[in-house]
């Protein structure tokens, strides 16, 4: 008898792949999100984690474009093109730069959704110049992408100072394996 293959597979094998071409933000369904939890005291993020600042996990908890975003009820193509973008507000004209790999998500109907939600976000009307740039330092996710690699450095550091897991490596001559440390 041939040997059995679990019935996941076979279902996962005859399942057609497809992905769907969606790059209008009006086609998403919005849903809420939970506001991210501020701690009673204000954690700064200087590009290094300490014992002070470690329950820093969310850019919106240091930055206040990330914490507006994270407010807006929308979807997550326009969250996405946020997320990767820096504002400056001059009056009533918002000026985002937005990193390159975004552009797909571009079109007069997105732009036209951005100035709406961006408006009532700011509780005034606004136009909405889109600049794209190849990369945009200062956007939530490069600073979330920052945060994470601190907190892992710290945690690892924090690891290896230990004495009770210095002792287990001394042992066992057991070494860290950096790409398998995993912070939550």
């Amino acid at each position: 008898l041939p040997a059995a293959q679990p019935i996941r597979h076979v279902l996962l094998d005859a399942l057609p792949v497809t992905e769907p071409e969606l790059t209008d933000f009006a086609s998403e369904q919005i849903e809420e999100i939970a506001p991210t939890e501020l701690p009673m005291q204000p954690l700064e993020f200087n590009g290094e984690i300490h014992a002070g600042n470690f329950a820093l996990r969310s850019a919106a908890q240091v930055d206040d474009w990330a914490r507006r975003i994270d407010s807006l009820r929308i979807g997550g193509l326009m969250r996405l093109f946020l997320l990767n973008s820096s504002v400056t507000l001059a009056g009533s004209e918002l000026n985002l730069q937005v990193a390159n790999s975004q552009r797909h998500l571009d079109s007069e109907r997105n732009r036209q959704q951005l100035a709406q939600v961006l408006s009532e976000s700011f509780g005034q009307p606004l136009v909405v110049d889109v600049q794209f740039v190849d990369t945009v330092p200062s956007s939530p996710q490069m600073l979330q992408q920052h945060i994470d690699a601190a907190r892992r450095r710290y945690v690892q550091q924090v690891l290896e100072q230990d004495p009770a897991l210095s002792a287990l490596r001394t042992e066992f001559g057991a070494e860290w394996l950096s790409d398998s440390l995993e912070v939550f």
